[in-house]
């Protein structure tokens, strides 16, 4: 009889464990953000961050919205020329989209501002991977 009351405690505990486990899993799964579009939020992040940094550090596009919330165009932001941010794809071996919403954002150490801007240009870059983490993969390009 004790036998069989230690065997129905292992029993029950284990059976608690895996409802336990399975539960906390699936809180774990729900919590995650599923991706989405770019929000004006997004965009609003992302400006706030690349304002930190010298313009002709980087070369961004991001896209507008019309009043109803709707992506109505792109604007670009900063000076860096296409020609580095180009050449930057192909050494990192990324087919460029020069149409993507977030074309990218590239910290030139080859100009003075890009080598002043070291550290906070890093600091900028992990922000905004941070705002990117959110956002379809699929709807931008983030070269650095």
């Amino acid at each position: 009889m004790k036998q069989l009351l230690s065997r129905n405690k292992v029993a029950v505990i284990a059976t608690v464990g895996l409802a336990l486990t399975s539960a906390i899993s699936f809180a774990s799964v729900s919590a995650r953000t599923p991706t989405h579009d770019f929000t004006q939020a997004d965009v609003d992040a992302i400006v706030a961050q690349i304002r930190q940094v010298p313009t002709d550090t980087f070369y961004i596009r991001l896209p507008t919205f019309s009043p109803r919330g709707g992506v109505n165009g792109s604007r670009l932001y900063g000076t860096l020329p296409l020609a580095y941010v180009r050449r930057m794809a192909s050494v990192q071996h990324v087919a460029l989209d020069e149409q993507s919403n977030i074309m990218g954002l590239v910290m030139d150490p080859n100009t003075e501002a890009g080598m002043a801007s070291g550290e906070k240009s890093r600091r900028v870059a992990l922000a905004i991977d941070a705002v990117l983490a959110d956002v379809t993969p699929a709807s931008y390009q983030f070269l650095r």
